[in-house]
């Protein structure tokens, strides 16, 4: 019996009455199995376009299949590396002659993701808002009233784009008009060439106008020596006047009635 891949020595002996020997020294090896094919890049998150070489080493062909079905030697022969233009399952078979078919091998290829963006800042001077990486939806930022217009400046790989426009990496968007008390949402792209994009939202609110004073009891005619309460919801502070002049933050702080 042989055993693929290993030698066997194989002894024949010839002896005549009263001569001495001859021995015949016969070394066989039964061929073994053709190597697995392997793959370069292996399996994988891949950008698409990318090309992958399958081989194994003496060979005469190499079979494959790209839909995930196993090879044959009525498959399509390897000559050519192969294109990774989708998600496939990449299946090959190497046969030699005089040796077992190999193994099947096998590699699965996905699309790779766009690298994240390593920066992103806003102009305005916004309430929370701290950029990292990994994280791509940013809400409850705000800025002040005051900041009718913001900009977007990202910084990363790729092509990068702020509301559907283009804009180089570390270059300032063009300004995106806030409406104050609506927010307003902002999406910021980054693409690298044959992956999948990273996208990056944002929800900026403008802050509105802060509500005019009421007073309680209302204007008109009163008793002296009533307490009047003045309010306005959420005020850090009000002011006020009582001689008719028009109130500024150097008048006189509301704190009693």
């Amino acid at each position: 019996a042989l055993t693929p891949g290993v030698e066997r020595t194989i002894t024949v002996i010839a002896t005549e009455t009263g001569k001495s020997p001859k021995t015949y020294t016969i070394y066989v090896t039964r061929l073994g199995t053709q190597a697995t094919p392997t793959f370069n890049p292996p399996a994988g998150a891949v950008a698409f376009g990318t090309e992958v070489t399958i081989s194994s080493a003496g060979a005469d062909n190499i079979y494959y299949t790209t839909d995930g079905t196993t090879p044959t030697t009525s498959s399509t022969v390897y000559t050519v590396p192969v294109t990774i233009n989708a998600e496939i399952t990449l299946k090959a078979l190497a046969v030699k002659a005089g040796w077992g078919d190999s193994d099947i091998g096998i590699a699965e290829y996905t699309q790779a993701a766009s690298a994240d963006l390593t920066s992103i800042v806003l102009s305005g001077s916004p309430t929370g808002f701290t950029f990292a990486p990994g994280t791509y939806t940013y809400s409850g930022v705000t800025v002040a009233n005051g900041v009718a217009s913001i900009t977007v400046t990202p910084t990363g790989a790729g092509t990068i784009t702020v509301e559907g426009t283009a804009v180089a990496s570390g270059t300032a968007s063009d300004p995106i008009a806030l409406t104050p008390g609506v927010e307003r949402t902002i999406t910021v792209i980054a693409t690298e060439t044959g992956k999948s994009p990273k996208t990056y939202t944002i929800y900026v609110t403008r802050l509105g106008t802060q509500a005019t004073p009421t007073f309680n009891p209302p204007a008109g005619a009163v008793a002296f020596g009533t307490e009047v309460t003045i309010s306005s919801a959420g005020a850090d502070n009000i002011y006020y006047t009582t001689d008719g002049t028009t109130p500024t933050t150097s008048s006189t702080v509301y704190t009693v009635p």
